[in-house]
């Protein structure tokens, strides 16, 4: 699995349907190694790439997966 979000989502999806909700999750994957190595385009650096926006979308999709994984483990 290593570092792949949805690999991570469908493994969760396939113990607990409620997971699902989670799906807009799998655009941390398009942005991990891009916006976090330098090397990781083929040209340019993540500044050229990444606005304040993608950063707030992803830290959204971050909290929301948080608070959905706290809710379904105390159940």
């Amino acid at each position: 699995m290593g570092h792949s979000i949805l690999g991570l989502l469908k493994t969760c999806t396939s113990h607990n349907r409620s997971f699902n909700e989670l799906s807009r999750i799998k655009r941390l994957d398009e942005v991990y190694i891009s916006s976090r190595y330098p090397d990781g385009l083929q040209e340019g650096t993540p500044l050229d790439f990444y606005a304040r926006e993608d950063s707030e979308e992803c830290i959204a999709l971050a909290e929301k997966t948080i608070s959905t994984v706290e809710k379904l483990a105390k159940k």
